[in-house]
C-alpha cells in the first residue's frame, strides 16, 4: 500500500514505483508476507524481497516474486527463484573490506546460505530462466499498423546464443500477452546476419532469451526497421 519511495538531500522524496509496479505491489497481502529491503553495492541497487509468512514457520516454500530497482537506469526488474527451495526467509548486505567479502547473502528455505553471484551461471544447479522484453513498438497514428522489415543484432563477445521471438497484437497489451511468435530464431556472439522475414500488427513486441543452464548472455544492439503501413511512412529504432 501506498508504493516505494526513494529520496535525497537535494531532490527529497520521490515515489519510484508509479505507473511501474504499483499494481503488483496491491496484491501484496502483508498479512501473508514479509518484505525486506537490502542494498547491493555492486549492482547499484536494491533487492525487495518478499517472503510468505508460511515460508518463515517451516521449510515449505512457494513460488513469489521479487524486485529489483537499478539505481544508475531507474528501472524495475523482477525475480523469480526457479527453485522455490532457494527463496529467502533472511537477508542482510555483508559489507567487508575486501571485495570478495562483499556481498547479499540469504539464509533460504531449505536450510542453506547463498549468495548473490556476478559470475554463476546457473542457480545453485538450476538453470536460471532470463529474459527481456523490448519496448513496444507502436505506429505514430492510432490507426495505422506497422510492418517489421528487418532485425539485425550484435550479441556480446562469449555470450551464449540468444533465443529471439517477436509477438504481434492489435495492442500493447495483445502483443505482450499472445504466446505464440510470429518470427523466431537464435541469435549468436557477434554480428548477426539481418532477419528480414515479415510481421505485421498493430504493436509489435521483440523478446530476447536464455534458458539453458551454466549460460550466461549480453546484447550490444538491436537494430529494426520498420514501416507504418496506410500511409507510407518508415522508422527505425
Amino acid at each position: 500500500k501506498g508504493g516505494i519511495y526513494a529520496g535525497t538531500i537535494s531532490e527529497g522524496i520521490q515515489k519510484i514505483s508509479s505507473g511501474l509496479i504499483d499494481e503488483r505491489l496491491e496484491d501484496l497481502n502483508l498479512d501473508e508476507r514479509v518484505v525486506r529491503f537490502v542494498w547491493n553495492e555492486r549492482r547499484q541497487g536494491v533487492h525487495i524481497l518478499v517472503t510468505p509468512r508460511t515460508s518463515l514457520l517451516n521449510k515449505n516454500s512457494t513460488t513469489t516474486e521479487h524486485f529489483f530497482f537499478d539505481r544508475r537506469t531507474q528501472s524495475w526488474w523482477l525475480d523469480k527463484f526457479a527453485n522455490k527451495d532457494h527463496n529467502p526467509k533472511v537477508a542482510i548486505a555483508i559489507d567487508g573490506d575486501s571485495a570478495t567479502d562483499r556481498a547479499v547473502i540469504m539464509g533460504s528455505c531449505d536450510g542453506y546460505i547463498r549468495q548473490f553471484d556476478e559470475t554463476a551461471t546457473a542457480d545453485d544447479g538450476t538453470a536460471i530462466n532470463s529474459h527481456v522484453y523490448f519496448e513496444p513498438i507502436v505506429p505514430n497514428r492510432n490507426t495505422a499498423g506497422l510492418r517489421l522489415e528487418e532485425m539485425r543484432a550484435t550479441i556480446a563477445k562469449n555470450s551464449s546464443n540468444v533465443t529471439y521471438d517477436v509477438y504481434r497484437g492489435d495492442s500493447a497489451e495483445d502483443a505482450y500477452r499472445n504466446t505464440t511468435a510470429t518470427i523466431n530464431g537464435t541469435w549468436s556472439a557477434g554480428y548477426n546476419k539481418s532477419e528480414r522475414r515479415k510481421a505485421r500488427g498493430r504493436a509489435l513486441y521483440i523478446r530476447a532469451s536464455n534458458t539453458a543452464n551454466s549460460q550466461s548472455w549480453a546484447m550490444e544492439e538491436v537494430f529494426c526497421t520498420f514501416k507504418e503501413t496506410g500511409k507510407q511512412a518508415s522508422r527505425s529504432g
